[in-house]
């Protein structure tokens, strides 16, 4: 969870720095440092993300022999943004803002099913 909320996190920040570049005003120093910081470890992160929740999956799957329906969705939704992260690499030009465009709008589903995940019952 919390990394993705990091993950969540860059993608507010990145928002509100844009924004400000946009209207020509300076970013403050933390806003920019955080952005850098941010930007910087999101690829591990995700991966880190990735890798735990590939664990959280097999360990419900033993432990109670079915994952949720949420747990599901939310693992589909991580496992899309892994590869479409991955799929930037080696792209260029239009291709590559077509694909992040794309990362993006998946990491919005992503946020929406792990919230839905962690409400009670779902």
């Amino acid at each position: 969870m919390i990394l993705v909320i990091v993950l969540a996190l860059r993608l507010v920040v990145n928002m509100a720095a844009r924004g400000l570049r946009s209207k020509g005003k300076k970013l403050p120093a933390w806003l920019g440092g955080l952005n850098r910081l941010l930007n910087r470890i999101h690829r591990y992160v995700g991966i880190a993300a990735t890798i735990t929740v590939l664990i959280h999956l097999l360990w419900m799957w033993t432990a109670i022999g079915r994952p949720s329906i949420s747990g599901l969705a939310a693992s589909f939704f991580l496992l899309l943004q892994a590869t479409s992260g991955l799929g930037m690499l080696r792209r260029k030009g239009e291709d590559r803002r077509k694909i992040a465009r794309a990362h993006t709008i998946i990491g919005a589903g992503l946020v929406i099913a792990v919230i839905v995940h962690r409400l009670p019952g779902l």
